[in-house]
């Protein structure tokens, strides 16, 4: 059995800025189904943009058990739980595609 933990602390900060108001606001074709902005996604509008910060902290340990050489289980607990299953083939049976 394997066992592994961590802790992870980070601070962000970041500022976002308008875009052109060309590519957030909705044109005349928007009335025949097209989307606005690029690609369907519009610009960042003049009201979202500002400076913002987030903190972000997060506490996790994860465990593993070998079966057998060929068949291991992982879970991993933490900000939601994972239960991981692994098969792990021998080198043997590795073959070259050409």
């Amino acid at each position: 059995m394997f066992l592994a933990g961590g802790i992870e602390y980070r601070y962000e900060a970041f500022e976002a800025i308008a875009g052109d108001p060309k590519s957030y606001e909705v044109g005349p074709l928007a009335a025949q189904g097209f989307g606005i902005g690029s690609n369907g996604f519009p610009g960042l509008a003049a009201r979202f943009q500002g400076k913002n910060s987030r903190n972000s902290a997060a506490l996790y340990i994860d465990s593993e058990y070998f079966f057998s050489e060929d068949f291991m289980v992982g879970q991993l607990f933490g900000t939601r739980t994972l239960v991981i299953l692994v098969t792990q083939p021998k080198a043997s049976c590795l073959r070259a595609i050409n």
